[in-house]
């Protein structure tokens, strides 16, 4: 994580490159990003080391920003950060160069990261050999992510200056769209949505949870996914977002809704089957109540 954010300084124009800093340093190498910036005040961080007088700093020096000192939690100082920001977009998936996908390389880093509970195969045992090696015991080398491999592993990115609280049942946008394919193929047409969307969110987060389609945002936060204020037209180009409706047109869809997963190609959605028009048929079916699930990584 630490040598891509290296890179993504290195790619900033005009980033100074100056190298007198502690080898690995995250502090110094911020405290660089923020020379580098025009006009950075220079102040001095009273507390040495200190990640939050930075960030305070850096965002003292953003013209315009609000100017909110005290906020409840990390979650929001960001959301502060992005907000103050011309022209941020609010979208949370973004093309190359974004927050977003730098973010989604920086924890595609983050050994294990794609790895759950119940995994098995190669990679499951190049990571068990690669904690061994690092002094931290996953149990027998059998490609098996068990109990012990996943302590071994949230021991090991704490090792790694990482935060330890990371899910290992987290995976991606790309993750939750390939079990919702796989899923669909099982049982097409059936006219059985929320089971399909539901049986896709059990297999990417190994959270089960229940209820028809205009149901799920009543329980899909415990699996992990919050709602996001977020247009159809931009939710179907974003990969893995979870569609709900309070009802439709149908006999079924007046009672119960319906539900799908966002492919990310600007007009497909997949639930018990697949549906390749996805704005077309919202308006033929008269789809109403519309909200937007996104996982939270």
């Amino acid at each position: 994580m630490a040598a891509g954010r290296s890179i993504d300084r290195s790619s900033v124009a005009g980033y100074s490159g100056t190298s007198s800093f502690s080898s690995g340093s995250m502090a110094a190498g911020r405290s660089v990003d923020r020379s580098s910036v025009a006009g950075y005040s220079g102040r001095s961080v009273s507390s040495p080391g200190s990640m939050a007088a930075g960030r305070s700093l850096d965002r003292s020096s953003v013209a315009g920003y609000s100017g909110r000192s005290s906020f409840d939690s990390m979650a929001a100082g960001r959301a502060l950060d992005r907000a103050s920001v011309a022209g941020y977009s609010g979208r949370t998936i973004a093309g190359p160069g974004s927050m977003a996908a730098a973010r989604a390389a920086d924890r595609a880093s983050m050994p294990g990261y794609d790895l759950s509970r119940g995994a098995k195969g190669d990679r499951v045992r190049e990571l068990q050999q690669t904690m061994k090696n690092a002094g931290f015991n996953p149990g027998k080398i059998d490609g098996v992510f068990g109990k012990r491999t996943e302590k071994a592993l949230r021991d090991y990115q704490r090792s790694l200056g990482l935060n330890g609280r990371t899910s290992t049942n987290a995976r991606s946008s790309k993750d939750l769209v390939g079990n919702i394919n796989a899923v669909e193929k099982t049982m097409p047409g059936t006219g059985n949505c929320a089971k399909a969307v539901n049986r896709a969110i059990l297999a990417t987060t190994g959270v089960r949870i229940y209820g028809h389609a205009n149901q799920l945002k009543n329980s899909i936060q415990k699996a992990g996914f919050r709602e996001v204020n977020m247009s159809l037209e931009d939710a179907l180009k974003t990969p893995g977002l979870v569609l709900t409706w309070d009802r439709t047109n149908t006999r079924a869809g007046s009672k119960y809704g319906h539900t799908a997963i966002t492919t990310g190609d600007g007009t497909t959605s997949v639930s018990d089957y697949v549906e390749s028009n996805t704005l077309a048929a919202t308006d033929r079916m008269n789809r109403q109540g519309l909200h937007v699930f996104e996982r939270v990584q």
